[in-house]
């Protein structure tokens, strides 16, 4: 890691624990949960938005799913998170295959293991995606970027 990255990684961490000490997150939280209470509808779309969008930026949803949960209930955040997850799955999908395809692949096609993955997946791409989803190891945001770059249908 050069030494421009590593201060980077620092100014970020300190920046994120900063606004965290300092923010009244908590107050934004149950404010928030209470707007949402009295627009139901906007608050799960909104909701959905802003997850499928986390998706698409790369950005963890654990704090997002479990924000679903304090707000809009255990069975409703439910179906909120999986709408979300799978909009922002698509959407990023759709920017790997049609807006980065060309210029990762063109970088990345001479590499044999990308070529073997290539062709796995286009012949068993259903099993590659559902065997990758199962794997823990295997960041749900990033897969959903390396599946549109390869030709799985």
């Amino acid at each position: 890691m050069t030494a421009l990255r590593l201060l980077a990684l620092v100014a970020v961490v300190a920046a994120l624990g900063t606004a965290a000490l300092t923010l009244p997150l908590g107050q934004w939280l149950l404010a928030g949960a209470a707007w949402a209470k009295g627009h139901h509808y906007e608050a799960a779309a909104l909701f959905v938005g802003a997850y499928a969008l986390a998706a698409v930026l790369v950005v963890p949803g654990t704090l997002l799913t479990l924000a679903a949960g304090f707000v809009f209930g255990l069975t409703f955040g439910v179906v909120l998170v999986s709408a979300g997850s799978v909009l922002g799955a698509v959407a990023a999908f759709v920017v790997g295959r049609f807006l980065a395809r060309r210029f990762i692949a063109a970088r990345i096609a001479g590499r044999p293991r990308f070529r073997a993955l290539d062709a796995a997946a286009r012949r068993d791409g259903f099993a590659i995606v559902l065997l990758a989803r199962m794997s823990p190891l295997l960041p749900y945001s990033i897969l959903n970027y390396a599946f549109g770059l390869t030709s799985v249908r």
